[in-house]
């Protein structure tokens, strides 16, 4: 079973609309990523997809998302490494 913790690097008020957001997804179950995508896509959000917490690390300097969607359980790395 996933687990799924909500992280922002801005405060609340600072969030912009839904519309323009950016969520950085770390998810390696192919069927939740894309369930993600598709979900959040029709509604505007940019969602940047990783399947491991190396490639998360590499997008999240890159991507600079506003919020982060990340699964506790990847293969060799754990959220609380981090």
């Amino acid at each position: 079973m996933s687990a799924l913790i909500l992280v922002t690097s801005r405060a609340s008020h600072e969030l912009p609309a839904l519309p323009s957001m950016k969520l950085l997804s770390i998810e390696d179950d192919p069927s939740m990523q894309s369930a993600l995508q598709r979900a959040l896509g029709r509604r505007g959000i940019e969602v940047v997809a990783c399947t491991d917490g190396a490639l998360a690390l590499a997008q999240w300097a890159e991507a600079r998302p506003d919020v982060v969607v990340l699964d506790l359980s990847l293969p060799g790395w754990t959220a609380w490494r981090c």
